[in-house]
């Protein structure tokens, strides 16, 4: 969606408001939320109301990328309503974060501490756009403001003015718009001859984008997604694996075997061969993070490889304190688990999924740092891949017992006290395991016979090709014909012929 000339330069525009999602580069830049909210007053508006599911994604889809939280106009003490008067319709707050009022040294003090409204942009999709109340005066974060278009002398939609283009980019990805009436299979064909795939959608950022822009289209388009034993479970067609889901409800699951999204956003399925007037294609990247898994070399525990790394998942079941699991995996030549990435991150969920509620949390091996009072890897590097959902824990509440866990579906990090029996997961680098069964030192190729074999294959190879040119000088008509014979369409007539040529080459090489 594009700035409006009726919205001021860096604002966007929205349902006719202009919003402005501010993100300061400078963390000493950053404010708590009465300074937000000052500062929006100034441009003239104030700390945006989310009103619906179409503003909170366009609002998400914004926040592609960044790593800091922003404030948005909502209180504890009315959360019932947004900062401008309008009653609280639409909600977004996150299920996993427990409301605690921040901790101050009396109870006294405690209860009057001013809760504010953040909406998170953690890129675990779990967290990603949820609400989560806050100390108003804690200091660190963006905000977004909002204030009403100036529609003076302007009465046009504007979203007519702005038409959806047939190719979009967000991202770190290309999108196609198909506008036809469609079934979902000729859909996934139409994307293939536009050079694409039906869409998969793995985060909620890509899935707020797409909000917007089925929002502005106005009909349901197909994506990706089918079953192929009535629901019970989903795929993408271009392979991705990702536990990410966008349901309209719970029924809408067990509709059909094929998926289209509504102009909510919301996913729900269908017969295939119904007709929708249109499909979200996407163009696939060269590299798909999921191609690469295979089996690790094994020692007394079997291994699967992702990326430069081996994981074993034979110990998620195997409940013990963080210090057994952690003697465990360095007799294997391993080290318990840690996360550097997103895309470690999904990998891990994805195959964690396998084992459904059988196990509720694993051991992470992180350590509190003394000297600055952060978490680091046991390697000493730092956390920055973290997924503590909203709210990172206070420093004070790490002590030496208290170690880290990661919770599974959604891979939320808690802490838990370190003698507590938990599942672990070992981790190692792929080459580790294949070095120690290193092979003798003369396992490889004696070099004195290597000139010897070479010369052997040539002698070989001089002798059949001498004696073929005798054989061509000789019987140069049958290599012809035996040529004539491999083509499909040599005349069978000739076939006798063949036979007897070959009778004739036979007598001359028992000649010679």
């Amino acid at each position: 969606p594009k700035q409006h000339g009726m919205c001021p330069k860096g604002w966007l525009y929205f349902n006719y408001k202009c919003l402005l999602v501010k993100i300061p580069k400078d963390p000493n830049h950053r404010k708590n939320w009465t300074s937000a909210q000052n500062f929006c007053v100034e441009e003239g508006g104030t700390l945006v109301s989310i009103e619906s599911e179409v503003e909170q994604a366009f609002i998400t889809m914004n926040l592609f990328g960044q790593t800091t939280n922003v404030w948005i106009g909502l209180q504890n003490d009315d959360y019932a309503k947004w900062l401008n008067g309008k009653s609280v319709v639409y909600s977004n707050w996150s299920p996993f974060d427990i409301i605690n009022i921040p901790r101050h040294n009396t109870t006294e003090v405690q209860k009057h501490i001013p809760l504010c409204a953040l909406l998170s942009s953690n890129p675990n999709f779990h967290f990603t756009g949820k609400w989560y109340f806050e100390d108003c005066g804690k200091k660190g974060y963006g905000f977004v403001c909002e204030k009403m278009q100036d529609t003076s002398g302007h009465d046009v939609n504007t979203s007519d003015m702005y038409p959806i283009p047939d190719t979009l980019e967000y991202g770190n990805r290309t999108y196609k718009v198909i506008n036809a009436n469609m079934t979902w299979y000729t859909a996934m064909k139409t994307c293939l001859m536009h050079g694409a795939e039906l869409v998969s959608i793995t985060d909620q950022y890509h899935q707020s984008f797409l909000t917007v822009i089925l929002n502005r289209l106005g009909h349901a388009h197909w994506i990706g997604l089918f079953t192929e034993d009535n629901g019970l479970n989903f795929d993408w067609f271009d392979g991705t694996k990702s536990s990410f889901t966008y349901w309209k409800d719970e029924e809408s699951a067990f509709l059909g075997d094929c998926v289209f999204a509504d102009t909510s956003g919301r996913w729900s399925s269908t017969a295939c061969e119904s007709f929708l007037q249109g499909a979200i294609c996407h163009v696939p990247t060269e590299t798909r993070p999921f191609e690469h898994q295979e089996l690790c070399s094994e020692t007394s525990i079997p291994w699967i490889k992702f990326k430069s790394n081996c994981y074993s998942f034979s110990t998620v079941l195997d409940s013990m304190s963080f210090e057994a699991a952690h003697e465990f995996c360095k007799k294997e030549g391993s080290n318990l688990l840690t996360i550097k990435d997103e895309a470690e991150n999904t990998f891990l969920l994805e195959e964690l999924v396998e084992f459904g509620s059988s196990v509720q949390m694993v051991w992470l091996n992180a350590q509190f740092d003394t000297n600055n009072d952060t978490i680091k890897w046991f390697d000493g590097t730092p956390t920055d891949q973290s997924n503590w959902g909203v709210r990172e824990p206070e420093m004070d509440l790490f002590k030496p017992h208290l170690c880290v866990a990661l919770r599974i579906p959604e891979g939320l990090w808690q802490l838990s006290p370190c003698q507590e029996k938990k599942g672990f997961i070992c981790k190692m680098e792929a080459g580790e395991s294949s070095q120690k069964k290193s092979k003798p030192e003369n396992s490889g190729p004696n070099h004195s016979v290597v000139p010897l074999a070479v010369t052997v294959t040539l002698t070989v190879i001089l002798a059949v090709s001498a004696l073929s040119f005798c054989m061509y000088k000789l019987n140069g008509g049958f290599f012809r014909r035996l040529a004539g014979f491999r083509n499909p369409y040599y005349p069978t007539s000739n076939f006798s012929t063949v036979h007897s040529d070959e009778d004739i080459l036979i007598s001359d090489l028992e000649k010679s």
